[in-house]
């Protein structure tokens, strides 16, 4: 399967997915930061990591949004991206949600 995405999408084209991949979660990644949470990950690709005070009311908050985030513990979720992302939309409800948490 991984095979056949590679020549479907040829060296160039998997060189902007993962460019692409890596720009929203770095802008996420900034935007999570100036939120004042923390990301606990040293280093990421598609996947960050964040400290929360209760997963319980993210998850209230990000199901009614339509947002799925994997919830690893009381205090942590993880959210991933990929070039399925609807970039500018979730974005958006991403950091509603966030802004939502905080306050």
């Amino acid at each position: 399967m991984a095979g056949m995405y590679g020549v479907y999408h040829g060296a160039d084209g998997l060189i902007y997915i993962g460019n692409t991949i890596q720009s929203l979660t770095t802008t996420l990644n900034k935007g999570v930061e100036k939120l004042g949470l923390i990301q606990t990950n040293n280093s990421f690709f598609d996947t960050l990591a964040i400290n929360v005070s209760d997963s319980n009311i993210v998850k209230k908050i990000a199901e009614e949004k339509g947002i799925n985030f994997y919830y690893q513990s009381p205090t942590k979720i993880t959210i991933s991206l990929s070039n399925q992302t609807e970039s500018a939309k979730k974005m958006m409800r991403l950091a509603y949600c966030y802004v939502s948490i905080i306050t």
